[in-house]
């Protein structure tokens, strides 16, 4: 009997292990099939809110150049929330702030300052944990998980869901990469063109001052035959 109670920690550690570990498979496995970036976000969210029992979940992107935060995409979440935070300064919202310090978690709205109220909490979740979506070039945006019920995550989930982080940011990053250089080879198309027209109209232009060269002799040797 000691030993099978010995044991069972050990086997919980096993099983849990094997389920992240099967959770990271399966993610990266998503996340390198070619998709839109919107496609990979609502799929990233779906298995989300199968592994962690969220109430809801989001993706933000930030826009480059300016310091506003929109939402990708959303699952679970009401619209009337979604479309208040639809885009928004990245210091005035806590999940623009986690692209900046990190992981961000609100166990309980109840236990809030006085008078300080979430939207999230007005629309009946009780915690939001926030998470950056990283890439070598520096945080891409953020994700949350919003909580129905009081939600405390384990240090070993919170590793895991930084590492999903890291996997969306690297395939949203490919993504972008992938746009530039389309954009690059459509550029250098036109360059293409835009050079085989203005050697086509110089050869244009070329022939016809020998054809007026060769009509202004014409004329003036008085050969109207050739002239003409």
């Amino acid at each position: 009997e000691r030993v099978r109670r010995a044991r069972l920690p050990v086997t919980a550690r096993l099983a849990a292990q094997n389920r992240e570990l099967s959770a990271l498979y399966e993610m990266t496995a998503f996340l390198s099939i070619p998709a839109t970036a919107e496609k990979l976000c609502q799929g990233f969210l779906t298995r989300l809110m199968q592994w962690f029992d969220t109430g809801g979940c989001s993706v933000r992107v930030a826009d480059p150049g300016t310091e506003q935060i929109r939402v990708v995409v959303s699952s679970g979440l009401p619209g009337e929330l979604v479309q208040s935070e639809q885009c928004m300064k990245a210091h005035e919202c806590l999940c623009g702030q986690a692209m900046k310090d990190g992981v961000m978690e609100i166990r309980d709205f109840r236990h809030l300052p006085a008078g300080e109220v979430m939207r999230c909490a007005a629309a009946g979740f009780r915690g939001i944990s926030v998470f950056p979506v990283a890439a070598p070039q520096g945080a891409l945006g953020t994700f949350a998980l919003h909580f129905k019920q009081e939600r405390i995550l384990s240090p070993t989930e919170v590793q895991l869901l930084e590492t999903l982080g890291q996997h969306l940011g690297l395939a949203l990053e490919n993504i972008q990469l992938g746009a530039k250089e389309r954009q690059l080879a459509i550029l250098e198309e036109r360059n293409l063109v835009a050079q085989g027209l203005h050697d086509s109209i110089a050869q244009s232009l070329n022939f016809l001052n020998l054809q007026v060269q060769m009509l202004e002799g014409a004329l003036d040797r008085e050969n109207l035959t050739n002239a003409r």
